[in-house]
């Protein structure tokens, strides 16, 4: 601001005017402003991922229980339904897992899955 002053208005002295702090105080304000705008921008932003991203798991959620609420539960089917109903639980693992890696920032991306043996 006072290169501004300096050279522009065309004083000769290297002086502090009294406007220089009103321009000061404006230029406070603007950049005050918009670093409280963007930090509340992005912390909005950042609540509707964690919102939607729970939407999902619990998406994910119902329709898992769907699945095993409209298994079989007859006694000469029970082994095969158990092993249904395991792979499932496995493969929704890896579904919440992949959804995770695929909006982490991080470099170690290894979520815990359940095993898939």
């Amino acid at each position: 601001f006072y290169f501004v002053y300096y050279v522009y208005l065309g004083h000769t002295r290297w002086e502090e005017p009294s406007s220089m702090s009103s321009m000061w105080s404006g230029f406070t304000f603007i950049l005050g402003f918009l670093v409280v705008f963007r930090t509340q921008s992005a912390y909005g932003r950042y609540w509707e991922g964690v919102t939607l991203l729970r939407q999902a798991r619990g998406e994910w959620f119902n329709a898992y229980s769907s699945l095993l609420a409209f298994c079989n539960h007859e006694k000469p089917f029970r082994s095969r339904v158990e092993k249904f109903q395991h792979l499932l639980a496995r493969l929704m693992s890896i579904l919440n897992c992949t959804a995770l890696q695929t909006i982490a920032d991080m470099e170690d991306t290894n979520f815990p899955t359940l095993d898939t043996t």
